[in-house]
């Protein structure tokens, strides 16, 4: 993996934990940063701030979603449909202990 996608996931990760995009000045005084990480590194290595966003939104749409504050829908129709759904083996179930 390349440094530039391993600071990508980096940051990502650190996005999608505080559920919020920070600004590089709040970034840099957040003591639960990355490790040896900072808005410094950030711009030297994608160019600007924003630049580092919109890799993120392409290449982890998910952690994308979390840092927007959203919940992702996967988990959403997860807990609908386990909760709504009967289990499918049931009936085979049923049916083989009666045999």
């Amino acid at each position: 993996m390349r440094p530039k996608t391993r600071l990508a996931e980096k940051m990502a990760i650190y996005f999608a934990e505080k559920g919020t995009l920070v600004s590089p000045k709040e970034f840099n005084r957040d003591k639960n940063r990355p490790l040896h990480v900072t808005a410094g590194l950030v711009t030297r290595t994608f160019g600007s701030w924003s630049r580092l966003h919109a890799v993120i939104k392409k290449t982890y749409p998910d952690l994308w979603e979390l840092s927007q504050g959203n919940k992702l829908p996967s988990e959403e129709t997860t807990t609908a449909e386990t909760v709504s759904k009967p289990d499918p083996l049931a009936t085979l179930r049923a049916s083989t202990t009666e045999k």
